[in-house]
């Protein structure tokens, strides 16, 4: 019976030896689920952690995406206006251009006209100077030799006038022998005999005569002396009348020099006014470039937001495929938890 105690002893001792190595690798088992179980669940963290930062992400991109979408609309509305507000500077430009061609046209027939008026005022101006010389130069001979017979004049008309005052005084004598005479013929009546009166009445008769005959040259000498003086006036008038017309001459010179003077200011003021147009065709035309330019760049501008948009889709997908392969990894490692849960109360 000893025996039989001892070798059940010894069964029971190699049993216990048994359970124990068995127990102690159930513990190490459990210890390294347990460790497992902890790498899991801090795996799990991780994983939730890189799900809400990529959800973080993503909600991120989806606004990026939102304010490209934002941006792209307004460039898009920006360039349409702009394309509207080019194609109407484009026409107007047209405009422009058609009316400054219209004008330069216009202009340049003005030019010519005024040119061609200038040339005529130029010429005629010439010609006036030309015939103001001749005139100046007819009137001073006209002058000298209307002074020179002014002198003339003056000198007989002086001769003249010293004649008939000698001719007055001779009448004068003679009105006084006459006078004298009748007086003797009268008292010659009462004293002397016929034959002596009638020799003083042929003396008389005579005397008579030769007053007469001194009168009528007296008469002639007057008429010489107001022929003298017609001439001299006539002369003076002629004087007159040349410095008339050389004043007409000189007034007619100025208005074409003043009409000269208008037509260069005109001329001076059309050439300003193209000047001033074709200034404003090249700044239309500057402006239109510019437009072009800021068109272009804003196209250039919509195609880097595309390219953006492109980028962040594609990004936005990248974070789709990566999410769903995490997640797809959680849940593949959520069932491994379970089953090692399952292993772990099944023991």
């Amino acid at each position: 019976d000893s025996d039989r105690r001892d070798a059940e002893n010894a069964e029971l001792a190699e049993l216990g030896e048994q359970l124990q190595s068995e127990l102690r690798e159930r513990d190490a088992a459990m210890s390294a689920t347990a460790r497992q179980m902890e790498m899991c669940e801090a795996l799990n963290r991780e994983l939730d952690q890189a799900v809400a930062d990529l959800q973080v992400d993503l909600a991120a991109s989806k606004n990026r995406e939102e304010a490209h979408q934002a941006t792209l609309s307004s460039l898009n509305r920006e360039l349409q206006t702009r394309e509207g507000a080019v194609q109407e500077w484009k026409a107007q430009a047209q405009q422009w251009q058609i009316r400054a061609s219209q004008l330069e046209a216009e202009l340049d027939a003005q030019v010519r006209t005024l040119q061609d008026s200038v040339r005529q005022v130029t010429d005629s101006a010439g010609e006036i100077q030309k015939l103001g010389r001749t005139m100046g130069e007819e009137l001073c001979r006209i002058r000298e030799e209307s002074r020179k017979e002014q002198l003339t004049l003056q000198v007989a008309l002086e001769a003249a006038a010293e004649k008939s005052m000698l001719l007055e005084s001779t009448t004068q004598l003679r009105q006084q022998e006459v006078d004298a005479l009748e007086v003797e013929v009268v008292s010659a009546r009462e004293k002397a005999d016929g034959d002596q009166l009638e020799a003083l009445e042929d003396e008389v008769v005579s005397s008579k005569k030769l007053q007469e005959a001194q009168l009528g040259t007296h008469a002639d000498l007057h008429r010489a002396i107001v022929h003298t003086e017609d001439q001299l006036a006539r002369a003076l008038r002629s004087d007159e009348m040349q410095q008339e017309l050389t004043a007409k001459l000189r007034s007619s010179l100025n208005s074409s020099e003043v009409s000269l003077s208008q037509y260069r200011a005109n001329l001076e003021a059309q050439e300003s006014m193209e000047s001033q147009l074709r200034k404003q065709l090249d700044t239309i035309r500057s402006e239109s470039k510019e437009d072009k330019r800021m068109a272009t760049n804003l196209r250039l501008q919509l195609v880097e937001s595309e390219e953006e948009r492109n980028a962040s889709d594609t990004a936005f997908q990248t974070q789709k495929t990566i999410e769903a392969n995490l997640r797809g990894q959680l849940a593949l490692e959520a069932d491994q938890l379970s089953e090692v849960r399952s292993a772990l109360q099944v023991q």
